[in-house]
């Protein structure tokens, strides 16, 4: 790889973060100064694979659990896969799933491996992985330790003795990881995928993702078929997320009537295309019919462009969003003491004429922002210079505590 191939790779991973990142404000970090520290960095790896590393460091500098830099296949392929999983479990790390030579080790704790402690290791692997505290999601864990492993030969010490390991050429299937519990007595409610028992008059649900659209199928039938039950365990410790859709359709069997189910904070919607396409850009024809069975997708086609046709090329630009444009109840917490002499308010005029300076209008304000007009119904529109947001016109009942 060439140094200019080096630059634009790292320019670019800068660029789209400025634009689309939605947390800046929440970091004490200057992206474009860590921008220039690592500039000479990447230009001066020695490696393919100590270039890429930087640029999953630089990354991981934004501290965000859904931004990460995916080393290229060909990379992990070289330096091998783990034929078993970890698991932070307290504060330290066990062993989760494994390939058959190793099941008897399954579920006790992993110490070191070729006599470097497991949490150096772990530090290490920080440093390109998102983390909270010493925990590394195991699926980010068995993307990078590998590349701090020997192909061949590595000598694990756990709880349960000591074992050699080779790292595998390809990933290994169906590692599914283990459930971890108590030794009760419990009665086995499973009728499909979900892990759903019963331990006495407790009802135990296992979801480690919500991208099995017959989750809340599962959940209500164990919920029906056991009405004399006082209490409900959703086990998420392994939960990987998945569709806001799923989630909300298992919340639905609990809490009635309407809900705040969840949010999100986005500068455009061009950071949402980016996070989508990044996990369709690999889906199968399997995949794509899975997804529309659910009812996460349609089978809709986009129709292919016109190559005689002129389409404008949009560039997006943020907006920093104004606080005299955001309804009241998400406007930022009031002041411990309002101005001196506070500006006056603009109030409502008409739907698309410039709002008319001076105080609040006398006459009651509605509860809420009104809709942004039609200006083709506008009695005033003919003549109106400027149509701005009657948002912006509008001013809140008690704004005066609230802006």
């Amino acid at each position: 790889m060439t140094i200019q191939n080096r630059i634009c790779d790292l320019s670019l991973i800068w660029k789209q973060a400025s634009l689309v990142f939605p947390y800046f404000d929440r970091l004490n970090l200057d992206w474009d100064k860590a921008y220039s520290e690592y500039l000479p960095k990447v230009m001066n790896a020695k490696t393919d694979l100590e270039f890429h590393l930087l640029l999953a460091e630089f990354m991981n500098l934004l501290s965000d659990g859904h931004t990460e830099y995916m080393l290229p296949k060909s990379l992990r392929d070289e330096a091998g896969y783990l034929p078993f999983s970890l698991r932070l479990i307290g504060d330290s790390y066990s062993i989760d799933a494994s390939i058959p030579e190793y099941e008897a080790h399954l579920g006790f704790r992993i110490l070191s491996i070729n006599d470097v402690p497991f949490m150096s290791l772990i530090q290490k692997t920080k440093k390109y992985a998102y983390h909270i505290g010493n925990y590394v999601s195991r699926y980010r864990l068995s993307q990078i330790l590998p590349f701090f492993l020997k192909p061949k030969g590595n000598r694990a010490e756990t709880t349960s003795g000591a074992f050699t390991f080779d790292l595998l050429p390809s990933r290994p299937e169906n590692l599914k990881p283990q459930s971890l519990h108590l030794p009760v007595a419990f009665e086995n409610l499973s009728t499909g995928k979900l892990d759903i028992r019963l331990y006495g008059d407790i009802l135990y649900i296992k979801l480690d993702s919500f991208t099995y659209s017959k989750a809340a199928d599962e959940v209500a039938l164990a919920i029906t078929q056991n009405p004399a039950i006082s209490g409900i365990l959703f086990d998420l410790r392994e939960n990987v997320g998945g569709m806001t859709l799923s989630g909300a359709k298992i919340a639905e069997l609990l809490i009635p009537g309407i809900f705040h189910a969840c949010q999100k904070r986005t500068r455009s919607m061009t950071g949402v295309a980016y996070a989508s396409a990044s996990q369709i850009m690999n889906w199968t024809e399997d995949d794509i019919k899975a997804h529309i069975a659910a009812g996460y997708t349609t089978p809709k086609k986009s129709p292919k462009p016109n190559p005689t046709s002129q389409i404008p090329t949009l560039i997006p630009t943020p907006i920093p969003m104004a606080p005299s444009i955001i309804p009241p109840s998400f406007r930022a917490p009031a002041q411990s003491s309002p101005p001196a002499t506070p500006s006056p308010s603009p109030r409502i005029s008409s739907p698309c004429c410039a709002p008319t300076g001076g105080p609040p209008s006398s006459e009651p304000q509605p509860a809420e922002p009104p809709a942004p007009p039609s200006c083709r119904t506008c009695p005033q529109a003919d003549g109106c210079e400027s149509a701005p947001s009657p948002i912006a016109s509008w001013t809140a009942p008690n704004s005066s505590a609230a802006a």
